[in-house]
């Protein structure tokens, strides 16, 4: 019998994060429900009990210590693994690592495809002759130029604006629009990715890989504000109509097919403008939208992605259908989800 270790990043760690955990625990509680005919064990933190006390037949494994200890002295215990977890900081990385260096299967993305996708700047350069992707550069603020660069770039820029973004994170998270090479000097990250800024629709596409190929789900608005030059994640719409949708769909397996080791479910950044799309990044990991599809899709989405990874279905047999629409919305400490 094939033995599932299952668990979220955030929910298995005693995190004092609250900005992540509405979609945290959505993800990992949709999950949860998609595989509940196969034999998983859900690891979590002892703090968390109380979010699946209404799952009685769930092998609950409950933790204090360490998550990254836990896995290096227990992950051997099982065939599989399937878990969430974020780019931040390089833990999904570092999680996928430690899992393969015991050698589990992970159902999944493998490390290197992880470790390519958590670099915002690997990612562009990997695909740098591949997809349209905005003017895009790297710098270090420990260099004494770095403010020449930003100036220079702003100049270049058609809208005068550009979007600075750490090399390593997730959704929005300290990412700021300027207009002045002196609007950074206070960042806290010493790498941070400049892009030229492009007024258009932020979209996503999932996708499920088997590592080889890849189909897309769903195109996917998201709901994205600007408060005075930081961008917030508010949430998002599945699916979003577009005349561009299917273009969409071809760049986003195009990126996907072209780096190695991704694989299950994964999720691209898109901007779409009049006549245009531009590639913006890939998450090599479920993504929020997971919680949206798994509302309206015909297919268990979960199951299917065991059922490819494990080699009992082939990719072409899974046949996605997508019946309504739902708007996922973050309030306060939950996610609200909405759909029809």
């Amino acid at each position: 019998m094939m033995k599932i270790l299952l668990f979220e990043y955030f929910t298995a760690s005693n995190t004092e994060d609250c900005s992540i955990m509405p979609e945290a625990e959505a993800m990992i509680k949709s999950l949860v429900d998609d595989l509940k005919d196969f034999e998983i064990s859900l690891l979590i933190s002892k703090n968390f009990i109380p979010l699946f006390e209404d799952y009685q037949d769930l092998n609950i494994i409950a933790i204090e210590e360490n998550l990254f200890d836990w896995l290096n002295k227990n992950v051997h215990k099982f065939n599989k693994v399937m878990f969430i977890g974020a780019e931040e900081n390089m833990i999904l990385y570092e999680l996928t690592k430690i899992i393969e260096g015991k050698g589990v299967e992970i159902l999944g993305s493998d490390s290197k495809g992880v470790l390519t996708c958590s670099n915002k700047y690997e990612t562009h350069m990997a695909l740098k002759d591949k997809v349209v992707q905005p003017k895009t550069t790297k710098i270090d603020i420990n260099d004494g130029d770095y403010q020449t660069i930003i100036k220079n770039l702003l100049n270049k820029s058609n809208s005068k604006k550009l979007i600075v973004k750490p090399v390593y994170g997730v959704d929005c998270q300290d990412t700021i629009l300027i207009c002045d090479e002196s609007e950074i000097a206070n960042s806290n990250k010493k790498e941070l990715l400049i892009q030229e800024f492009i007024d258009g629709e932020i979209v996503s596409v999932s996708l499920i890989s088997d590592g080889i190929k890849s189909i897309p789900i769903s195109l996917n608005k998201q709901l994205i504000a600007i408060h005075g030059n930081k961008f917030t994640y508010l949430g998002g719409e599945i699916p979003f109509d577009h005349p561009l949708k299917d273009e969409a769909f071809k760049i986003a397996i195009m990126a996907v097919e072209a780096i190695d080791g991704l694989r299950g479910f994964l999720g691209v950044d898109l901007i779409i403008t009049n006549n245009r799309i531009y590639f913006l990044e890939i998450n090599s990991r479920f993504t929020t939208s997971y919680v949206g599809l798994t509302k309206i899709s015909n297919v268990n989405i979960g199951e299917s992605i065991i059922k490819l990874l494990t080699n009992q279905i082939p990719l072409n047999s899974i046949n996605i259908k997508l019946n309504g629409k739902v708007k996922f919305l973050k309030n306060g400490r939950s996610l609200e989800i909405n759909y029809d």
